[in-house]
């Protein structure tokens, strides 16, 4: 099925959100807004913006990433029409004024390297990360630095490779309109085995912490879903999310970062959907209930909804 896709964008209070929900409204179209999750980089990027520019922008980058790949999966039966708030590509747009010129010339390859096919992709990819790899090994000879700093010197090598490998399928297709899930190879996510999701140590370290991010976003999508509604989705999206963290990690430090993380993440975007209701808008609840918003406390995040 072919889909029809208006993406708003312009400064910060022009009016996108407004206008977006006019338009949606007028075609009777999916409304896609877009979702601010808590970044952990964003304080320490404001503290120094040097040191945490890059991994504020990737962090931004999966849960735009994460909107994204929920809005393509969904397959909606009666609104074959979608209107956005903002555009995938803004992601450049943020980091070209945050990032240093170097900086900003990776986070592009990023962006250009999800176009390729498979093959070139995968050998792009395995090149960098071997080219990475022997610079990596040279330094660690020459340096012959402790265990301690080699440990996050290893990770930052792995989970920026790993990244990489999560996010392909999703963006391959958001830029490319071609769906390459079903074409992997079996082999494709074999390095999931080999992690320790269990180090207390990279549990605040930004390549750790972005990687799985794109990882969780993954398995806790739902592949087919037309029979949920945004607000069911999203709720066994984040449920899924819950029990693979829970499943996967076993050390409680660790695992109670994540958990955190994945249930604040998830009430912020409950958040947003009082924030978007109004008094006198019609909603479906999750029980299929039809009825019209009555009152809004966005302090308590209550909803009052009269049975049509």
């Amino acid at each position: 099925m072919k889909h029809h896709f208006i993406a708003i964008e312009g400064n910060i209070g022009a009016g996108k959100t407004t206008l977006s929900q006019l338009l949606a409204q007028h075609f009777d179209a999916k409304l896609v807004l877009e979702e601010f999750a808590d970044n952990p980089f964003l304080t320490k990027f404001y503290e120094n913006p040097k040191q945490y520019a890059f991994p504020l922008e990737l962090f931004f980058l999966a849960e735009r990433f994460k909107q994204q790949q929920d809005m393509v999966k969904s397959n909606d039966l009666f609104q074959n029409i979608t209107v956005s708030d903002y555009i995938f590509t803004k992601c450049l747009l943020f980091a070209k004024v945050n990032l240093p010129e170097e900086e900003f010339r990776l986070y592009q390859k990023m962006f250009d390297v999800f176009d390729y096919d498979f093959e070139k992709f995968n050998a792009n990819i395995d090149s960098t990360y071997n080219k990475n790899k022997k610079s990596y090994l040279s330094h660690k000879k020459d340096i012959n630095w402790s265990k301690e700093f080699d440990l996050f010197a290893k990770a930052e090598l792995d989970f920026n490779y790993f990244s990489k490998k999560e996010l392909y399928p999703i963006i391959h297709k958001l830029r490319t309109s071609e769906d390459l899930f079903e074409k992997l190879p079996a082999k494709y996510y074999s390095y999931r085995k080999k992690i320790d999701f269990n180090n207390v140590e990279l549990s605040s370290y930004s390549p750790f912490v972005v990687y799985l991010s794109h990882l969780l976003n993954n398995l806790g999508s739902i592949k087919y879903h037309n029979h949920f509604s945004d607000v069911d989705l999203a709720l066994t999206t984040n449920i899924n999310k819950l029990n693979i963290a829970d499943t996967l990690i076993r050390n409680e430090k660790v695992k109670n970062s994540i958990l955190n993380n994945i249930a604040f993440s998830y009430l912020l975007e409950d958040q947003n959907m009082v924030n978007n209701l109004a008094k006198g808008d019609e909603v479906v609840t999750a029980g299929g209930l039809i009825g019209k918003v009555t009152k809004v406390k966005a302090d308590s995040n209550e909803i009052e909804v009269e049975r049509a």
